[in-house]
């Protein structure tokens, strides 16, 4: 079992999407390094963009396990999934679902106002539902680093059997 890890909060979880969203090259933070599912996409790159892909590969893993379709979501026909997800009575779907198409799909470059279009929600009740997001992110992160520690689990083995996939939900 490794030592302590980071103390990982929902404030940067939001500071890393953003740098996601926007390809901004990620600080030298030292929670993002701490973390095992983070230095496993990471190897021994360095630098700004290096860690920003690494954080970007754990963010998008655990958003994609969690909705259980990340083969249908590389695909094109993405825009279909986002409405479908919101067709759905299940909020942390919704939520992951946003936070995937704002953040990690940002070469959809879909800001809030089109995503509210596409989903018939409002702008603020989007906006509410990306900030319970970040909050279920960051505890899905942080069971899942628990988890990688507690059974020793190493780089490139597959560990997506630790989060609740909603696909039918």
């Amino acid at each position: 079992m490794t030592g302590p890890g980071p103390e990982l909060q929902p404030s940067h979880v939001r500071a890393a999407l953003e740098h996601i969203r926007q390809a901004r090259p990620l600080p030298d933070d030292q929670v993002w390094m701490e973390l095992l599912q983070v230095r496993q996409h990471l190897g021994d790159l360095k630098g700004g963009y290096a860690r920003l892909h690494a954080v970007r590969q754990a963010l998008a893993s655990r958003l994609l396990v969690a909705l259980g379709d990340a083969d249908l979501r590389s695909q094109s026909d993405t825009l279909n999934l986002l409405i479908a997800d919101f067709a759905q009575e299940h909020s942390y779907r919704q939520n992951f679902s946003l936070l995937y198409y704002r953040f990690i799909r940002a070469d959809l470059g879909l800001e809030m106002v089109r995503l509210a279009e596409l989903v018939h929600y409002d702008r603020r009740t989007l906006q509410r539902r990306c900030n319970e997001g970040i909050q279920q992110l960051t505890f899905d992160l942080i069971g899942h680093e628990i988890q990688l520690r507690q059974f020793g689990v190493v780089a490139g083995q597959n560990s997506e059997k630790s989060v609740v996939r909603f696909r039918n939900a």
